[in-house]
């Protein structure tokens, strides 16, 4: 529960106000002194406006500093302003822990959290003299699954394809292993999945994490941020990522003033690589 909570606090529920059949997730990261929504590229439509799902007690965030795309990696970000991001500091995810990437030849244990868009449920709505305004009940799910080893990675189909140093694959069998959870609602109880899994859409854009256990000073759980959720197959039972490196490179070319702050956190990550990788691949449990 430990972990969950570590990573359910940075993901976030993207609302497109534009469009209330879209949106998707994402995940609230600091980087130096600046703060992000790290997300999916395709779920950021041209002239669509966005806003945060709020938190009891957070402030709606309906306007960004800046927002960049990488149609390519499929990833995205949006700039929160520091103003906005004060009422909500403590959900950003530290960049000192993020893993660029990890060994494609092995099988690493990781865990997601998203918001499938059937989970959305409106529970208010108020006129404010120009529109209707909605609140919206986001509830989250976590899936716990592991890389797919390069050597098992599908066939396709794909749009583009898949690039080692760029994609990693999860296994996908829902039926034991995707868990509602409701991290920011309290009096429900959380939404049923006895009957089918529920579909992913909505989902991407959310972020893969790799969990290990930190023996020193205490044992505690602990999580790194490893990749964005991109797109799934659940006939063929996978789910798509990007490496979080792409996301970092995207951030590296539209805030050249971060170029030390980045380099710093790349050094960390392949820190945090070689410290934690004997102790997950020795615990690692296999979906």
């Amino acid at each position: 529960m430990a972990l969950q909570a570590q990573v359910h606090s940075a993901a976030l529920r993207l609302i497109d106000t534009t469009d209330e059949s879209e949106g998707g997730s994402g995940v609230a990261v600091k980087i130096g002194e600046r703060f992000f929504v790290a997300t999916a590229e395709h779920i950021m439509k041209p002239n669509h406006r966005y806003e945060i799902a709020p938190r009891p007690a957070e402030g709606r965030i309906r306007e960004f500093a800046a927002r960049g795309c990488d149609p390519e990696a499929d990833v995205a970000f949006l700039e929160v302003r520091a103003g906005d991001a004060r009422g909500m500091e403590n959900r950003f995810w530290p960049d000192t822990r993020l893993l660029e990437s990890v060994d494609q030849h092995e099988e690493w244990p990781v865990v997601m959290v998203g918001y499938p868009g059937q989970f959305l449920k409106p529970i208010a709505e108020r006129w404010s003299g120009t529109q209707v305004e909605r609140t919206v009940r986001c509830d989250a799910f976590t899936y716990m699954t592991a890389t797919l080893r390069d050597a098992d990675w599908p066939a396709g189909p794909f749009e583009r394809g898949p690039v080692a140093e760029r994609d990693i694959f999860l296994h996908y069998d829902p039926e034991h292993q995707l868990h509602p959870l409701r991290p920011d609602t309290v009096g429900s109880p959380p939404p049923s999945i006895r009957s089918a899994p529920p579909p992913l859409k909505g989902v991407s854009g959310c972020g893969i994490w790799l969990p290990a256990h930190v023996t020193s000073p205490i044992w505690q759980p602990q999580a790194f941020l490893v990749g964005i959720q991109v797109s799934y197959f659940p006939t063929q039972k996978w789910i798509r990522g990007t490496f979080i490196r792409h996301w970092l490179n995207l951030i590296a070319r539209n805030y050249p003033d971060l170029s030390s702050e980045i380099a710093s956190v790349r050094a960390m990550a392949a820190e945090n690589l070689r410290t934690m990788r004997p102790m997950v691949l020795a615990s690692r449990v296999a979906p």
